[in-house]
Order: C-alpha cells, then sequence, then structure tokens
C-alpha cells in the first residue's frame, strides 16, 4: 500500500453506522465502540480519548493479534542487526497535514527517502531498461505521448472536486457513474497517453483505470495538496518524502497507549440495536454494550456482520460487493551496504512488466 491510501484512511473514517435509541432499560457499559484496530480505528479511539474533561469511556476491538490494519511493520536482519521495513503503508510527505502533526504530536520522529541519482524504468513490457533523473511520475513519463497535456488535463479535472464536497461540482454525478477508462475514452485521449494513466492508476491504487470511480480518482487527487506530482514525488515536497523511524505501525501503537481498553482478538459478529444502546457481539462470546458503535473495518468485513434491525438492502448489497481491487506485493532486500549510492543509482525502479 502506498502513502496515499495511508492518508486516505487515517483521514476518512470508515464510520458505516453509528446507532442510538431513545429509551433507557439498560445501561451501556461504554460510551463508544470502536470495531477495527487499524489507523481509522486508533485514530477515532485516540482522538475520543483527549476528551478527558466529558469522561468519554472507549473501547476498541480488534479481530487479529496486533493493531495497526495495513500498517504492518516487521523486524527483519539488517546490516546493523534488526531492523523495522513496512510491509503496508510506509511513505508520509508535507502535504499530509494531520499525519504530520499526530506524528509531532506523539513524539514519532521520520528520516527522509534517499533519493539522489539515476533511477531505472522499463515502459512497456519487452522494452529496453533505460535511466532517468528527477521525481514524479511526470519525470519518468516524458516522451509517452502529450504527457505534459495529460497531467494538466487531470489535475485541472481535481480542482473543481472539494474532497469535503466532491458531490458539488455539476458534473460530478456524471463522473460517479464512470471509470477513470470511461473518460479517457470519451475525453478522447490518445493511446499514449491511455498507457501512461494506466500506468499512473496501477502506481497509485494498485489497479486499472477500469476499477476506479473518476469521482474517487479527482477527490484523492485534490486532497493530496499538489495533484500527481505530489502523489508520486520522493524528494522533500512530495507524499514519499519521508519514513517513520520505528514503522509505521510504531504510530498506531502510541495511539493505543491512550486508549485504555484495547482488546486482540475480538472479531465481531453481530451489532444489534436495543433500546437505549448497541450491543456489539464477538465471536469470542463477548457481548459489549455502548450508546455508540464506530466501525473503522474494510466494507466487505463489515458485511459479514449481522445486524439487528438489517441495514437497507442498497446498503448491505453494497457492501458485499465492495471487495478490494488492487493487488500489491511487497519485497524486501537487504544488504550490508548501500552500494548503490555510490554508483550514483537512487534505488528506485520502475517498470510496467507483468509478473
Amino acid at each position: 500500500m502506498t502513502t496515499k491510501m495511508f492518508e486516505t484512511r487515517l483521514l476518512l473514517l470508515m464510520t458505516i453506522a453509528v446507532f442510538r435509541t431513545s429509551i433507557a432499560v439498560e445501561p451501556a457499559q461504554f460510551d463508544v465502540i470502536v470495531v477495527g484496530g487499524g489507523l481509522s480505528g486508533m485514530t477515532a479511539a485516540y482522538e475520543l480519548s483527549k476528551f478527558k474533561a466529558h469522561n468519554i469511556t472507549v473501547l476498541v476491538l480488534e479481530a487479529q493479534n496486533r493493531l495497526g490494519g495495513r500498517a504492518y511493520t516487521v523486524e527483519l536482519p539488517g546490516s546493523n542487526g534488526t531492523d523495522g521495513f513496512d510491509l503496508g503503508g510506509q511513505w508520509v510527505g508535507r502535504t499530509q497535514y494531520y499525519v504530520m502533526h499526530m506524528l509531532n504530536e506523539l513524539g514519532i520522529s521520520t528520516y527522509a527517502q534517499y533519493a539522489t541519482g539515476d533511477k531505472k524504468q522499463r515502459m512497456t513490457q519487452n522494452g529496453t531498461i533505460s535511466s532517468f533523473q528527477g521525481d514524479g511520475l511526470r519525470a519518468s513519463l516524458i516522451g509517452s505521448g502529450d504527457v505534459l497535456k495529460l497531467f494538466a488535463d487531470i489535475e485541472n479535472l481535481a480542482k473543481r472536486v472539494a474532497p469535503t464536497e466532491p458531490m458539488a461540482d455539476a458534473q460530478a454525478a456524471e463522473w460517479n457513474q464512470m471509470s477513470v477508462a470511461d473518460y479517457a475514452q470519451k475525453a478522447g485521449w490518445t493511446r499514449e497517453n491511455r498507457v501512461s494513466l494506466d500506468l499512473i492508476c496501477n502506481i497509485l491504487f494498485n489497479t486499472k483505470p477500469e476499477q476506479i470511480s473518476m469521482l474517487y480518482f479527482l477527490m484523492f487527487l485534490n486532497s493530496a495538496g499538489g495533484g500527481l506530482d505530489t502523489l508520486t514525488r520522493d524528494d522533500t515536497h512530495g507524499a514519499n518524502a519521508f519514513r517513520i523511524t520505528n514503522g509505521a505501525q510504531s504510530l498506531v501503537e502510541a495511539m493505543a497507549k491512550s486508549v485504555p481498553e484495547v482488546r486482540n482478538f475480538r472479531q465481531v459478529t453481530r451489532v444489534r440495536t436495543v433500546n437505549d444502546h448497541v450491543e456489539v457481539e464477538t465471536k469470542e462470546g463477548d457481548i459489549k454494550r455502548a450508546r455508540y458503535v464506530i466501525l473503522a473495518i474494510p466494507p466487505n468485513k463489515a458485511a459479514e456482520i449481522r445486524f439487528q434491525p438489517p441495514l437497507s438492502d442498497e446498503k448491505a448489497q453494497l457492501l458485499r460487493n465492495f471487495y478490494p481491487k488492487g493487488k500489491g506485493f511487497k519485497f524486501v532486500f537487504t544488504y550490508a551496504t548501500t552500494w548503490w549510492r555510490s554508483k550514483n543509482l537512487a534505488g528506485q525502479v520502475l517498470s510496467v512488466a507483468q509478473m
């Protein structure tokens, strides 16, 4: 996963269902139960825990044996012993204001991503390997069709879609009914630019333009605070500028220290509204009550939960069909020395070759 997904999940809490009724019969044990201990869930719990004067009680239920979700750091042998390596999201940048603020608030340090030197690329399946310098996709795609016009067209459209009000633009409903690929074809983009667009979607979302809503694509770019370049650059101005010193998972673990009630191995199977509270039942047999429930889990996982009363058919169908479309693989190689730097190589490789 990329930092783009990292930021989005941190800011857009997946509050799929919040329940409350009005007739008090049995008191709730907690004010809020958060289902999911990933970045979204722990951010919700952490922010609620700050309201000390209101004595808000929060319980986090996480199905796995660890916190973090897609922020997943593992210890592997490195040149100086054991180092933490991120198998999920790993980069942060200056335009990700909320993440940077959170890291500063929790006293978590970062370090710059090394990006000096030549970078290697192969832009066709059977093409030759070439070098390029500079940052971002704009630099690597120069010569691939009218890429400057492509970037300008996309970024001008993105400016019209406000992240806080994505449906406000007059064309928002139309964009929401088409994929990025549909829009490219309708707009008459050249074949070369559609190939470049395919690469952009693969890098940012690990999927094809056919699988991404045009409206979401534009909203995502606008939320980055600088468009395509910001999302793909690894210098100090890009979204890939910094890495978290002890790994991305350390951010979640630091937030958890401020939340007294966090329980792992608790897979939620049922959410039931009962009078003035909500009952949350787990696979392990626990039943907890709260005034409010926040679901901070992927939609396809929320679809596995039994809701009483049931969700509307429309919402239930949306959750069932909302499966992740992208696939990504991470490989970690460790070396005794950073030998590539002495050869003026940045250590970055870009390829469209299929695996």
